[in-house]
């Protein structure tokens, strides 16, 4: 198991350890996405001061490492969003309503996209 790979598992653990907690799932929520981004930082400072040994760890990389996290936040900003529409429903066309959810994370995906 590589660095990135037990950076990705303890990703996992502490994911799992928060998310289990007894509080309140909003802040479950705002918990996780912390945790997030702090290891895509993290796996980001460790890209670029090591590099990958091979092509192959690269891939993996890229391939399994790296979308496992960046689907798990999708995950819980669409579990958020979902959570807060049902309790303040916004009655927006479905178009509309997938618009202003682009625009509200525009920043998130300008973030993922540099990375």
């Amino acid at each position: 198991m590589n660095t990135y790979q037990k950076t990705a598992h303890e990703f996992h653990e502490q994911f799992m350890h928060h998310w289990e907690s007894n509080e309140c799932f909003q802040k479950k929520c705002i918990t996780s996405l912390d945790l997030c981004d702090e290891t895509l930082q993290k796996l980001k400072v460790l890209v670029l001061e090591k590099g990958f040994d091979n092509l192959q760890d690269e891939v993996r990389f890229f391939k399994e490492v790296k979308p496992k996290i960046l689907s798990m936040k999708f995950a819980i900003r669409a579990l958020m969003e979902y959570d807060l529409e049902k309790k303040h429903p916004t009655r927006q066309r479905p178009r509309r309503a997938a618009a202003h959810l682009f625009k509200q994370n525009a920043g998130q995906i300008r973030f993922i996209q540099g990375f």
